[in-house]
This record gives structure tokens, sequence and C-alpha cells, in this order.
């Protein structure tokens, strides 16, 4: 994930003062995933697959699969992992959250059955 986030972070080169993408950020942002899907499944840790990103209008999804040994996430797991999201990219360089970019992580567990979401943008940043 550290290595996907840094493709990310050294693709921004461009800021905006506009609410919304501009059409360059949005070629940026379509640059990086192009490049990220390349990699894909990319392997995070022993329980982590990041299986596939794209982007929908200023979302930027990222599907992730989780071995979780046929158990359920609890709540605690649940806000560990939204926090890890927010922590990840919630700081600079700010100017794609700032500009409306909502980055979703979507988990998955091992048999493809959906677990939950996290996601950060300007307003779950605080900014």
């Amino acid at each position: 994930m550290i290595k996907l986030l840094l493709l990310f972070i050294l693709s921004l080169t461009v800021s905006s003062p506009v609410f919304s993408l501009s059409d360059l950020q949005k070629k940026e942002m379509q640059k990086t995933i192009k490049n990220m899907q390349a990699l894909m499944p990319r392997r995070i840790d022993a329980m982590t697959t990041v299986t596939w990103t794209w982007m929908e209008g200023n979302t930027w999804y990222i599907n992730t699969t989780m071995n979780t040994g046929g158990r359920t996430l609890g709540e605690r797991q649940r806000d560990f992992l939204r926090k890890y999201v927010r922590d990840q990219y919630c700081r600079p360089p700010y100017e794609y959250l700032d500009a409306g970019l909502v980055i979703t992580n979507q988990y998955y567990d091992e048999n493809n059955n959906f677990l939950f979401a996290a996601s950060a943008s300007k307003r779950i940043c605080g900014r």
C-alpha cells in the first residue's frame, strides 16, 4: 500500500484552487491509476491484496481483498482500517482533496463478499 500511495503522491504535480478536479488533475489521476493497474493484483501483506483500482467522476476506488479466515470484521477492526485510510490520505499534498477528490477503499473477504468501505475526502480530512 505504501508503494501504491507513493506512486500516487509522486504523480501529483499540479495544484488547483477550484472545487472540482481540473482536466489536468483528472488526466494525472488516470495516468497514476493506469500505472497502478499494471501492478495488480498487488499483495500488501499476509492478509491484504489490492486487486483493482479505477476512477469514476471525482472518486478514486481501490478494491482490497482481506484474508479473514472466514471471520467477520468487528467494529473495532473496521474503525482501525478507517483510521488507517484517513492517516494515509489526509496529508499533504492537499490540492487533490481540496479540489474534490474522494478516495474510497472497498474491502472484500477472500470469497469476494463485501465487508465495508473506508473513505478520505476534504470533509473527512477536516479541511
